[in-house]
């Protein structure tokens, strides 16, 4: 559906019910009401809501409707495809495969089944861009709130965080094709930073990864930090959800994003014998003399996203 390279901003849906019950969303406003204000607020960037004012990233939220309705037109069946998805987002669970050729595929996203449950539903039940979708979407978003601004920078911030993703992820799938594992370690060594800042100044925002269990120094978390780090550790042991963290310091946000381990983050940050060969870990060694970033297993969390964010950027 989306390119992996802003899609953060997008298809995605909401924030935990969870948080929209401690600002008073929830108490004050229905389901519609809070599925309009989220797709405004994170879908639009990345998808037009009719297709006669198509967006070049992804598809219009009314050829997804189209498309899901032709394929499931009961409203549970629509919806449970849906959220199918966008919990485990693969072209065996998508349904508009020419989209994601066309566009990329987009990643899972942090949220649960409710959240993707709902806007689902708003879709399935009104056509987007009609002229009842039009007057409903503008009578709710007069009514706006702080909660939306606060969706809107950790929208942005994710959309900001998962540049540096794509682009590392991109450069080090390349450097593990031209000579391993341990020439890809070389690669991190001098080029993951340059990376990481490149990116950030492309986006005008300030981007960093940042480890309880740092390789390279630079990345290693704070005591702010390191307490986002351990409560979201608790949170994957409970099988709980690890929703962005937001920080407001000197008219600046602050937006925080985890990092978890797959498979091929294990050839370099796995357990050394298992995982990691002999010659990667002597690169590592002689390369990070004071490394603690290994050992790890596979969906575990390695570290954090910081996005630094100016405060007016979202008033632009």
């Amino acid at each position: 559906m989306k390119s992996p390279f802003i899609i953060l901003a997008t298809t995605v849906f909401f924030l935990c019910l969870s948080q929209c019950k401690e600002s008073g969303l929830s108490s004050t406003k229905t389901p519609k009401e809070e599925a309009h204000i989220l797709v405004q607020t994170y879908c639009v960037s990345c998808h037009s809501i009719s297709s006669d004012k198509p967006a070049p990233t992804g598809p219009s939220l009314s050829e997804i409707r189209s498309f899901y309705s032709r394929h499931y037109p009961e409203k549970n069946n629509f919806v449970e495809a849906f959220v199918r998805f966008m919990q485990k987002p693969n072209m065996e669970n998508a349904i508009m495969k020419e989209s994601i050729h066309q566009y990329g595929l987009m990643p899972k996203m942090m949220l649960n089944s409710e959240q993707v449950s709902l806007i689902a539903q708003l879709i399935h039940s009104l056509e987007p861009g009609s002229e009842e979708w039009n007057r409903q979407e503008k009578s709710i978003l007069n009514r706006a709130s702080p909660t939306r601004e606060k969706i809107q920078y950790e929208v942005l911030g994710l959309e900001y965080a998962m540049a540096v993703k794509t682009t590392l992820g991109k450069n080090l799938i390349q450097a593990i094709n031209l000579g391993g594992s341990e020439y890809a370690v070389g690669f991190c060594h001098t080029r993951a930073i340059p990376l990481t800042d490149s990116v950030s100044q492309m986006q005008k925002a300030e981007i960093q990864r940042v480890s309880d269990r740092s390789r390279n120094p630079e990345n290693t978390a704070n005591d702010t930090e390191r307490s986002i780090i351990d409560k979201w550790k608790l949170k994957i042991e409970a099988g709980e959800e690890m929703l962005p963290e937001l920080i407001e310091w000197n008219q600046k946000i602050i937006a925080y994003y985890p990092i978890e381990t797959n498979a091929m983050c294990l050839q370099c940050h796995g357990v050394p014998g298992k995982d990691i060969s002999e010659t990667t870990m002597k690169t590592i060694t002689s390369l990070y003399p004071n490394d603690l970033a290994t050992g790890y297993g596979e969906n575990q969390l390695r570290g954090l996203f910081k996005v630094v964010i100016e405060k007016e950027v979202i008033s632009q």
